[in-house]
Order: C-alpha cells, then sequence, then structure tokens
C-alpha cells in the first residue's frame, strides 16, 4: 500500500526561541493504492480530508521541516453479500526538505523529498446493520518515503499558501 497525498497549507511566519522557524499548517486529501490488484479490484478507495501542522525553517536556498500530519482513505468493498463502508486515517510524524527550483516575484516551484513515521491511527466503519471501530496499531507500518513537488504562493511577507503533491514511494503496510 502506497500514499498519494495532495495538499494546501498555509503558511505564517513567526519566531520561535532564537531562530527563525515558520509555522505551517492546512488541510490535505489522501488516499491509498494497493501494490496487489486483487485489492484494487476488489476495494473502492476514495480520498480522505486530513491536516498537518509544523515547523519549517529557510536555511537558503533549502527549506527543512517537521510536522504532524494526519491522512487516510475512504474504502468500501463486497465481501460475500455484505457491503463495507468505511474509512482509515493514519498519523504520522514527517520531515521533509525542499529545494526551489523555480521562483517568479511572488511565486516559486518546489521540489524535494519527505519521510514519515508512522503513529498508528484508527479505522471506523459499517457492515450492514453493525458498526464497527479499532486503532490501527504504528508497528503495522513501515518507514514511509516518497517524492514532494509543489508551490508556493506569497501573500504577504509572513504569509502565504503553498499546494503540494506527495507521491509514497514506500509499501508503508507490513
Amino acid at each position: 500500500m502506497k500514499k498519494i497525498v495532495m495538499g494546501i497549507s498555509l503558511l505564517a511566519t513567526s519566531l520561535i526561541a532564537q531562530g527563525r522557524l515558520t509555522a505551517i499548517g492546512g488541510a490535505n486529501y489522501s488516499t491509498i493504492e494497493y501494490n496487489n490488484t486483487a485489492y484494487d479490484e476488489a476495494i473502492m478507495v476514495d480520498s480522505r480530508l486530513g491536516f498537518f501542522l509544523g515547523v519549517e525553517s529557510k536555511p537558503n536556498p533549502i527549506v527543512l521541516g517537521a510536522a504532524y500530519a494526519q491522512y487516510g482513505a475512504d474504502f468500501s468493498y463486497t465481501e460475500n453479500t455484505e457491503t463495507i463502508i468505511g474509512y482509515d486515517i493514519y498519523n504520522y510524524l514527517v520531515g521533509y526538505a525542499l529545494y526551489p527550483f523555480f521562483h517568479l516575484s511572488k511565486f516559486s516551484a518546489f521540489g524535494g523529498i519527505q519521510a514519515g513515521l508512522s503513529l498508528g491511527g484508527n479505522t471506523k466503519g459499517n457492515v450492514s446493520d453493525s458498526r464497527f471501530s479499532g486503532h490501527i496499531n504504528a508497528d503495522k507500518f513501515a518507514f514511509d518515503y516518497g517524492a514532494i513537488a509543489g508551490v508556493d504562493m506569497a501573500i504577504s511577507p509572513t504569509f502565504g499558501i503553498r499546494g503540494f503533491y506527495y507521491y509514497g514511494l514506500a509499501d508503508v503496510m507490513t
């Protein structure tokens, strides 16, 4: 299983301690992609809204950051005569490095890498008339890593918007 994440974040500059850090937060839509064709054909997977909160530093020209990120996916599938509908939420501690390769006035485009450590998650859903919920243990997920690309738009010297696409390269289910 791999994660695909598209997100929009709000960037607000603040002074933390003696160094200049940027507080980040925003929403993302994520989904999962199975490496098993049988799963891909049997399970309908849709994007799910999540969020992330973190900080980043900009030692020129690279941007380094760390964040708490919540990813997930909505799912549905039919097993025998019962339809199962629900969602999974995956919590991660992520670190990333971005390199701006194009800059024009208030816009910049970037590429980079991201890595994440699972903090576990939750699953909830319905089977016929019954509801289920459960905790997803962090040890069920491997270390995650992938490529990230996107654009930043400065609204003011201390506020901006970022749109990005993250493609997970790791098979995160163990």
